[in-house]
């Protein structure tokens, strides 16, 4: 079916938001766990802590459908079209860790169809309102998403050392050019294989004491889905 018919169908928007957010979204089932309690990490003899919550939201107030990138590069961390998941996540410092506590935010325990690991489903990671990381969940950007390994989103690790605010969005890709008519949309620009799909993950902190480095990605080839 494609997603011109399932515009028509007027199925109901449920969201259900607590730590664990569940969004019900034309019959696709995202899931977005934040973790609320501390994070606790043994490094060497240290023991790292950090806090991810405070301000924990996630939200979607409509039907996550094919989106033109244009709309998000315009609006950044303003942006509120129903069609994005939009995740707004607090990090902070504990005092007993030792000045050089540096992290990375990755996704875990992620679980998707097949077809979700495609270039059009799309994230970006904002932090104090500021662009630091974006990407897809296809292999051809980082080849850990093949086997549901985890995915790290920041490029380079980040200084502990005050609390900061992140936004992550994400969102699938318009492939279909403005100019061509969405029922003519066929083939690779034919974005139905996505809708009816499952995807849930957790957001983790990871902590080090390490010297920062940045995150080169090994890239994979585009799946094939049976």
């Amino acid at each position: 079916m494609k997603y011109k018919e399932i515009l028509h169908n007027n199925l109901k928007f449920l969201i259900a938001m607590l730590f664990v957010i569940v969004l019900g979204v034309v019959g696709v089932a995202y899931a977005l766990d934040l973790i609320g309690e501390p994070t606790n990490i043994n490094v060497s003899t240290a023991t790292l802590t950090a806090v991810i919550g405070g301000d924990t939201t996630v939200t979607s107030t409509g039907t996550m459908l094919p989106i033109e990138d244009g709309i998000i590069d315009t609006n950044g961390v303003n942006t509120t079209d129903n069609r994005v998941l939009k995740a707004t996540f607090t990090v902070s410092n504990v005092d007993t860790n030792p000045a050089n506590t540096i992290y990375d935010i990755a996704l875990h325990d992620i679980v998707m169809d097949c077809n979700l690991k495609s270039k059009y489903l799309k994230w970006r990671l904002y932090k104090d309102g500021t662009k630091i990381s974006e990407g897809s969940f296809s292999p051809i950007f980082d080849i850990n998403i093949v086997d549901n390994d985890r995915l790290v989103l920041t490029t380079t690790q980040q200084d502990l050392s005050s609390t900061n605010t992140y936004i992550f969005l994400m969102w699938i890709s318009e492939s279909c050019p403005s100019d061509i008519d969405i029922a003519e949309c066929t083939g690779e620009m034919d974005q139905s294989n996505l809708l009816n799909k499952n995807f849930s993950a957790t957001i983790k902190l990871e902590l080090s004491t390490k010297t920062k480095k940045e995150l080169v990605r090994t890239k994979g080839t585009e799946m094939i889905c049976e």
